[in-house]
C-alpha cells in the first residue's frame, strides 16, 4: 500500500515595499520576475513610465523611485502590485490604465526561450 506524498507548501513570493521617496531624492530599487511590490503611497500620486527595461515612478512632490529591469523576466511574469488600499493587481493592467501609451513588452531574461532554441545550427 503505497502513502500519499504531502503536498509541498508554495514558496512566498518576495515582497518589494516601495515607500515614497522623499522631495528631490531618486531611488533605484532591483526588481524581480513573479516578485510582489507593495506602493506604500497612494498610486494618484505617481505616475508610472518604461525606460529600457526598468519602471519609472515619479511621485507628487518630486520623488522618484526606479525599479531596475522591471520588464526582465525571463520565463515568469511581471510582478503584481499590491496598491495601498491592499488591492491587488496583474502590473500588465495596472500600467496600461495608469499609461495607455506604454510598451509592456517584456524582454527575456536567462533562461528564456523555448526548450532547444539555442540559436544555433544552419538556417
Amino acid at each position: 500500500m503505497s502513502q500519499a506524498t504531502p503536498a509541498q507548501p508554495q514558496a512566498q513570493a518576495q515582497v518589494i515595499r516601495l515607500a515614497k521617496p522623499a522631495t528631490g531624492t531618486t531611488q533605484a530599487v532591483a526588481s524581480q520576475p513573479g516578485a510582489q511590490i507593495q506602493l506604500e503611497f497612494p498610486e494618484g500620486q505617481a505616475t508610472f513610465s518604461r525606460s529600457g527595461n526598468d519602471l519609472s515612478v515619479a511621485v507628487d512632490g518630486g520623488g522618484n523611485v526606479t525599479l531596475t529591469n522591471f520588464f526582465v523576466v525571463g520565463n515568469q511574469n511581471l510582478p503584481t502590485l499590491k496598491l495601498a488600499d491592499g488591492t491587488e493587481v496583474a502590473s500588465a493592467d495596472f500600467l496600461a490604465a495608469q499609461n495607455p501609451n506604454m510598451d509592456l513588452t517584456t524582454a527575456a531574461g536567462p533562461g528564456a526561450g523555448a526548450p532547444g532554441s539555442g540559436g544555433e545550427g544552419s538556417y
